[in-house]
């Protein structure tokens, strides 16, 4: 029900009809398997709510001048109507609503057409049409595999038995039994619903607790890893040798000149560059500020190659296309573990300073 909610709204009239008309069949099937487990004052609200869905459709459906559709809405509001007290009006409405569509039996709305005519004729004391209706009623829900309706059938052909017979004990131990019987199907079924549910539930928690760990991991601006996933990446990984550090040259004078939105539109770039000349196998971080930084997996020719592609792709972007003369380059580090300082990040930053202190714009390599 709350899924077929959810569908519904959209600007296809069609597509909203045939969720109206499948939110209205749920309820009558709601209504219908309450009632036979003896849970009435249930079911009579499934039917007011599928009385106030099928008026819904009906409206849709004659604005949409789909005089089919109005027909089915007309027939599951009569099942509705008939279950609130409303017998004469469902009957009228039913047989109005059967020369507008074709019943094959098959529909559900046929079902409810035969179940809402076989009370008729009882009332009426036409005890052989109501049979008649029954029994096929059964017998082609039975073939669709729609155990409720050929159930409520079934009901209502022992209804008819007892009003043209009269009461009968093995009227009432026959309703005991089935009614017995369909209440520990509808907990074993309410159970595992109920387990589904929490399945979802816990699907759902655990979705939205990898989101807000993704989150604390991740940079919000660039979409990058953060320090924290680094730390976390270089006590868990400790084989990659090689380091990449990035900076932009000058970052303080592109925010003070072309404003702080700028400079960040100039990281989100710098981010996306450095995706695109990366591979999926090597980390990347903002580390902070203006700072990124790459451990490639590889060796020193993978690393430098890295570097050098980032390089050229910033030497090449068009960086005007944030703010009207705005140029970007960036410095360069590369480094390497070593025994006296395993960390590559420790290298890799000594080289960054060295090209920053040799004019900027440019890739150092420190062995």
């Amino acid at each position: 029900d709350a899924a077929l909610s959810r569908v519904r709204g959209s600007h296809d009239t069609a597509a909203n009809l045939y969720v109206l008309q499948e939110l209205e069949l749920l309820s009558s099937y709601w209504g219908a398997a309450l009632l036979l487990i003896g849970r009435d004052r249930e079911a009579a609200g499934h039917f007011a709510v599928g009385a106030s869905r099928a008026r819904a459709m009906v409206r849709l459906a004659a604005a949409n001048d789909d005089r089919h559709m109005v027909a089915r809405g007309d027939v599951i509001e009569a099942y509705a109507a008939m279950h609130l007290g409303e017998l004469a009006l469902a009957a009228a409405r039913v047989r109005a609503a059967a020369h507008q569509y074709v019943a094959r039996p098959e529909l559900v709305e046929t079902h409810l057409m035969h179940l809402v005519l076989a009370r008729e004729a009882t009332t009426a004391g036409n005890f052989a049409d109501a049979h008649e209706r029954l029994t096929t009623l059964i017998s082609h829900a039975e073939l669709a595999s729609r155990e409720v309706w050929a159930a409520t059938a079934r009901a209502s052909l022992a209804g008819v038995h007892e009003a043209h017979f009269g009461p009968h004990p093995g009227l009432d131990e026959w309703r005991t039994i089935a009614r017995n019987a369909l209440t520990r199907e509808w907990a074993e079924r309410e159970t595992r619903f109920a387990a589904l549910r929490d399945h979802d539930h816990l699907r759902e928690l655990t979705a939205e607790t990898n989101r807000v760990g993704q989150a604390v991991m991740q940079d919000p601006l660039t979409g990058l890893g953060n320090r924290r996933v680094l730390e976390q990446f270089v006590d868990q990984t400790p084989g990659r040798a090689w380091a990449v550090f990035v900076d932009v040259d000058d970052f303080k004078h592109i925010n003070d000149t072309y404003s702080h939105a700028a400079g960040d539109r100039v990281l989100i770039a710098l981010g996306d560059i450095l995706r695109a000349q990366s591979r999926d196998t090597d980390l990347l971080v903002r580390y902070g500020g203006d700072e990124f930084v790459i451990l490639p997996e590889g060796g020193e020719d993978v690393a430098v190659a890295v570097a050098q592609r980032v390089h050229e792709a910033v030497t090449a972007e068009n960086w005007s296309s944030i703010a009207d003369g705005l140029s970007v380059t960036v410095s360069i580090g590369v480094g390497q573990a070593v025994d006296t300082s395993p960390d590559p990040l420790t290298a890799a930053d000594v080289a960054l300073l060295s090209a920053k202190r040799n004019g900027r714009n440019q890739i150092v390599i420190v062995r």
